[in-house]
């Protein structure tokens, strides 16, 4: 990461040590770059300008690969205009500017997406007896009737097509279950 970022060193972030002129060196992490694709080169009396189209994973900072791809030249590079076009689910397709939310404080409902948009990647688990839909409301564990294999990740638990809880998986008594971090009200 960039010392201009907002990663954690000893607890203060790392762009309050750059503006004290502190540097310290950062751990290296892995990110993924899906693709990177070469949209448009403009040149000048004082430089040549690329536009860039980055599908990466989280965790990736633009100015360093951006950095990286300079040293790599032989030249410098650097990050002059960067914009966002995708984040998950949400694209810019479908966002909007703050000054239009402002100016339609009456429909703003028209503005919201889903729940269920943002938690397309995890696995989901529907109850079916009201018992169990019962104890997820209540906040507590349930045994799960399948010997199914379920990946160590976040669940969406949901009854009659409607999302009740987030859980996760979790052994009781050598037996997989659900135990619920965030309940919705109904």
């Amino acid at each position: 990461p960039p010392m201009y970022s907002a990663v954690h060193h000893n607890g203060k972030r790392l762009y309050e040590l750059a503006r004290q002129g502190i540097d310290i060196e950062r751990k290296e992490r892995t990110v993924k770059i899906y693709s990177l694709e070469l949209t448009k080169v403009e040149k000048d009396r004082s430089g040549v300008y690329i536009t860039l189209r980055v599908l990466c994973s989280p965790g990736t900072y633009i100015r360093t690969l951006c950095d990286d791809i300079g040293r790599d030249l032989g030249t410098g590079a650097y990050v002059s205009k960067l914009q966002r076009t995708r984040s998950g689910c949400f694209t810019i397709d479908n966002s909007s500017a703050l000054e239009e939310l402002c100016r339609d404080t009456k429909t703003l409902s028209r503005y919201v997406l889903p729940l269920d948009c943002v938690l397309q990647d995890y696995q989901y688990i529907n109850l079916k007896t009201q018992a169990d839909i019962d104890a997820i409301g209540a906040g507590n564990f349930v045994l799960l009737d399948s010997d199914e294999v379920w990946e160590e990740k976040p669940v969406v638990v949901t009854a009659y097509d409607e999302i009740i809880a987030l859980a996760k998986l979790a052994g009781k008594n050598k037996r997989t279950g659900l135990q619920p971090v965030k309940v919705f009200k109904r």
